[in-house]
């Protein structure tokens, strides 16, 4: 971001005046920019045209911000009627059955089915009876102690544009200590942990997706 373009000669506190959209062509060979985005919500259509015929012969790129762009966030979907784009408000949420079983299945999967076969994970590496038990154990109560730390990062970052990112800042120093105890076969401490993720997750997560639907 050099600059911007305007008929107002005042220069803004963060970024300097490069001149009028007549100038287009001259200030894109002085500062050597690639993209044109315009912010201005009350330009004409004969200046919109003239704007992308100047781009069109500069070689730029041009990016148009929509109305309201404040209010987009990442269920904004851009379709056509007709022949006119149009940005489409996606509001219907999946049934509750279908988020049911999606939740029942990632649960079983993640931990029941990880549980199951710890035996033939000690029998592969070799572990006595009493690791295996542990490794078990470790298993039966670290797992939703991850699950529960996951549902809070993501209660915490929803609606929030590259929210994975977020999530992973926010949820992997908070699972590590988990992981480590777990692996250490400190299942006391483990179960601990998972007493306070189970008091305290729950409410963290509601209160966060209570603020970010307001």
């Amino acid at each position: 971001m050099v600059g911007y373009l305007s008929t107002a000669s005042e220069d803004s506190a963060e970024l300097p005046r490069l001149g009028s959209l007549a100038d287009i062509s001259e200030v894109a060979e002085v500062t050597g920019i690639e993209r044109v985005v315009v912010t201005e919500q009350q330009m004409s259509e004969l200046a919109a045209e003239r704007l992308i015929e100047e781009c069109k012969k500069a070689g730029l790129a041009l990016t148009f911000l929509p109305q309201h762009y404040g209010l987009l966030g990442p269920g904004i979907e851009l379709n056509r009627l007709a022949e006119l784009p149009v940005l489409d408000f996606r509001f219907s949420d999946p049934p509750r059955s279908t988020q049911a079983m999606k939740r029942a299945m990632d649960v079983f999967v993640s931990g029941v089915l990880l549980v199951l076969i710890s035996p033939l994970l000690g029998l592969q590496f070799g572990l006595s009876s009493y690791e295996t038990r542990m490794l078990a154990a470790s298993l039966l109560t670290g797992i939703p102690v991850l699950n529960l730390i996951g549902a809070m990062g993501s209660a915490l970052t929803i609606g929030i544009r590259g929210g994975g990112l977020i999530v992973a800042l926010i949820v992997l120093p908070l699972c590590v200590p988990v992981l480590v105890f777990g692996a250490g076969g400190n299942v006391p401490l483990v179960g601990a942990v998972l007493a306070l993720t189970v008091v305290f997750a729950p409410s963290a997560a509601a209160s966060a997706l209570k603020i970010a639907l307001e």
